[in-house]
This record gives structure tokens, sequence and C-alpha cells, in this order.
């Protein structure tokens, strides 16, 4: 006895032999911000090789997988990759070089391992190093963490440091997460420059005097408060003579000066910062002919501007421009006869060079 197979079970015979075919992985979405001297987001994609069809640019309003910014601050580059997934965490990578395109080359090389399919889109590979800020993620695990790749806690949007718009991602951050410190936000380190500056101040005597400074000064202080925070302590002098109807009088101002800039406008390198200060101090008035010297109490509170450049290497220019209020009005006499009074609104300026410490 032969038995005939029936069409209807020779067609599920044929679906159950075929080979099943892979859904294809989902590009994932790259928000991208580079300074100009960095490379643009194709020619960064274009650094993935093989797994440039894994990445395409974010375009604004879509739901975005990475963010990687190249930022030029203070002769270097800083670069980040962060991480976002539907369930709110994010893991990130920080480098920083003095050449942008060592920078991209790393930060492509990061992204590259981390091009992983999974359930949500894309996943941070543990294999090469890279860290995977997960809900489930044990504390000894986290002891493997790689330098400079953070997990932070679940976020219900991109942190605010990044130029990019919000995620369309309805997850909520799950109660159970790890919870760790916020990375640093890119472009406010804090930074330390000693340097010098010359000019000249009028108003203390009738004629200017010659003026100079040392400083150190110590720039994103407070990132919370205002990103640019910059406070400067410094040593003042200024030393000369003038004339006088009793002859020449050599005078002197020593002074401690503590300044406090709040914002900074312009671009990375170039800006101008409002400033506010105060000094304190003394001032001293020698009559050359008699010998005679006069010392006297200085005190003075001032506003102005402070423009700055950054050439190389750390190294800075900058020039500033302040008007000066002294209460305290010291005068010079010899005998009954008034010599010079000191003006009550003092104006100084000068040009500086300073170099980063840090």
């Amino acid at each position: 006895m032969r038995r005939k197979a029936s069409l209807p079970g020779f067609a599920l015979a044929w679906l159950l032999a075929s080979p099943v075919k892979a859904a294809p992985v989902p590009a994932a979405n790259v928000w991208y911000r580079a300074s100009d001297a960095c490379p643009v987001g194709a020619d960064f994609l274009a650094k993935l090789g093989d797994k440039a069809a894994l990445a395409r640019i974010a375009d604004a309003g879509d739901h975005f997988h990475f963010v990687v910014t190249l930022v030029e601050k203070g002769g270097e580059t800083i670069g980040r990759l962060e991480r976002q997934t539907d369930r709110g965490t994010v893991a990130v990578r920080e480098l920083r070089d003095a050449d942008c395109s060592r920078v991209a080359d790393a930060m492509a090389l990061s992204l590259g391992l981390a091009l992983q399919p999974t359930t949500d889109g894309m996943e941070l590979a543990t294999s090469s190093g890279s860290v995977v800020a997960s809900p489930a993620l044990e504390p000894a695990a986290q002891s493997n963490a790689v330098e400079n790749e953070t997990p932070v806690a679940p976020v219900a949007q991109m942190p605010k440091t990044v130029d990019a718009p919000p995620t369309h991602s309805s997850a909520k951050p799950r109660s159970e997460a790890v919870l760790s410190p916020r990375p640093t936000p890119i472009g406010s380190p804090t930074r330390g420059a000693f340097g010098i500056q010359v000019g000249a101040i009028s108003g203390v005597v009738p004629a200017a005097l010659p003026r100079g400074e040392a400083f150190l000064n110590i720039e994103n202080v407070w990132p919370s408060f205002s990103r640019n925070l910059s406070l400067r302590f410094s040593g003042v002098g200024a030393f000369g003579s003038t004339s006088t109807v009793a002859g020449s009088v050599d005078e002197w101002l020593l002074a401690g000066r503590g300044e406090g800039c709040p914002w900074r406008f312009g671009s990375e390198r170039l800006g101008v910062s409002p400033c506010l200060a105060v000094e304190f101090g003394a001032v001293n008035a020698k009559a050359v002919r008699t010998g005679q010297s006069a010392l006297g109490a200085w005190f003075a509170v001032a506003g102005g501007a402070r423009a700055g450049l950054d050439l190389f290497s750390g190294l800075a220019l900058e020039a500033q421009l302040e008007a000066q209020l002294a209460p305290v009005q010291g005068e010079v006499v010899a005998g009954p006869v008034s010599l010079y009074q000191a003006d009550l609104l003092i104006f100084q300026g000068g040009l500086g060079l300073s170099l980063r410490l840090w």
C-alpha cells in the first residue's frame, strides 16, 4: 500500500525546511555635537567602518540611543559618549586629548563596540570594557567598571549639558536602579591659572601711577550656580611720584584683592566677563624734600569687564578696565597746605598673561 502526500502537508513541510531570514537590525540614532575643528557627523560615522550601517545621525525630534559630544576647551578636546535606553539608564565614557581627531577615533571605537543588537534597540557591550548601567547591576560588578565610564541613576531625559532634544520614551525609571553620582557636565571642569597684569591707575594722586598685579584665577568654581563663575585672588601694587607745590611726593599703594566674574560671553577661545572686586590695603605718601611720610588705609570696591583670549598650551592673554569707588579719600598735606586728595572715583586698566596650572 502506498500513502499519497496531500498538498497542504507538503506546503507545511516546505515552510518548516526553509531558512528563516533574520529581521534587519535597526540603525541606532546618534545625536552628534562637535566643535568646528572636529569631524562633522558624516565623517564621524565613517570612522565606524563596517559598523557604519548600524548608526545614523539623529534628526531633531528623533528618539536617540547615543549622544556624542566633542568640545574644545582650554587647548584640549573633551569627548563624551552617552547612552540612554528606554528604561532610562545611562552609561557614560569621557576622554580628553589635545588632538580632536584622536578623541574622535576613540569615541568611534567605543561607539562601534557599543553597537550590539538587543530587544531595546542597542546596548553597550561589556566584553570590551564598557559599562552597562543596568538596574540589575550588582555592587560586585560595579567594581570592575573601567575608569572614566560612570553608570548613573535612571533619568527621565538626557542630561542638561548636552544640546539635544528630549527623548520620546515613555518608560519610567525603575525604582530598584543603582544610584551613582551624576557626571560633571562637559565644558565645566574647575581650572586654575597663575598670571600677572601690568597697567596704570589714576585718581590716587594727580598723575597716573604704574600698577602691577599677580593673581591666581580659578574658573568654573560653582557649576550648579553658574557654569562660568570664576574667582581671582591677587596682590596689587602701584608706585610713582607726583609734583606738588611743596616738591615731589613719592607714593605707593599695596593691597590684597578679591574678584568675582559670574558670567562669560563669547566663544570658548575668546570671551568677555563682567566682574566685581574689593581691595583692602595701605597707601603711603612721602615728601622727597623733607623725608616726612604719611601712611593711610586703602579700601575700594570696583566694577568692570575683563576680556580673555586663549593662545596655546594653556597660555591666555587678557585685558581689563574698571572703575573703583574709594569711600576713604586720603588727603596729603604739608603743614597748613593741602597738596592733593585722592578722587572718589578711580579708574584703572591693564594687560596680562596667565598660564593654566590645572
